[in-house]
């Protein structure tokens, strides 16, 4: 396989357009840009208006609360697809994974408000990052200028190694998802963005791009 076909198919990942160019033959990627707002305004953490009786139906109100701040709110880099995947996620997750003491310890501040939230953060959003990164990394792949390029069997080839990379990405987000937001988290607790430190974070990206490499060798050059 010619090298140009592998480096093509590296300019575009997580949503972003990478600018990619040759300096001492190594690619350098465009970061992954932050949202410009707190984690509070990401959640809307202001106290909402009074809630409905029943434990229930408080808990169903906050999550859908959450869910339409998610949306109001995008990622950049993620598609509307990808967003809507990670916000129904995220949701599901605080309705059917936290007790409704911890879910108003989201946006009622008492003094275990800051655990709750990491762990909304890792046990909850940071498993729920397997869905729109699948989806994210399969579609910019295949969308890839340089993939578009190629026909019939090449071109088949090389998008069964775009749906191999997003389904290792996935794996690893379902596996080790908590693990990558809590230390996103250590990093930088006031960034406005966990997800924009993840996607960041030098030991992700390897992992990222060496599996991508992996793909290739498999389905493209036909290596075990």
């Amino acid at each position: 396989m010619k090298l140009w076909r592998a480096i093509l198919l590296l300019f575009l990942f997580t949503g972003v357009t990478l600018a990619a160019h040759a300096q001492d033959g190594l690619l350098h990627f465009a970061q992954f840009q932050p949202k410009d707002k707190s984690l509070e305004e990401q959640l809307g953490l202001t106290q909402p208006k009074p809630l409905p009786e029943g434990e229930k139906e408080q808990k169903a109100a906050l999550a859908q609360r959450y869910s339409r701040d998610c949306l109001a709110n995008p990622t950049p880099g993620l598609s509307l697809n990808a967003q809507r995947l990670l916000c129904g996620c995220a949701a599901k997750g605080m309705r059917e994974k936290m007790s409704l003491p911890e879910v108003r310890g989201l946006y009622f501040s008492d003094e275990k408000s800051a655990l709750y939230r990491k762990k909304f953060y890792t046990e909850i959003y940071g498993r729920c990052l397997a869905l729109p990164m699948e989806h994210m990394v399969r579609q910019d792949c295949q969308n890839n200028a340089g993939l578009q390029k190629t026909k019939g069997k090449q071109k088949e080839k090389f998008t069964r190694a775009c749906q191999c990379t997003a389904d290792t990405v996935k794996r690893l987000m379902e596996q080790d998802g908590p693990v990558y937001m809590d230390r996103a988290l250590s990093l930088d607790w006031s960034n406005p963005d966990p997800l924009a430190v993840l996607m960041n974070d030098k030991q992700f990206t390897r992992k990222r791009d060496g599996y991508l490499k992996r793909c290739i060798t498999i389905h493209v050059d036909g290596l075990p």
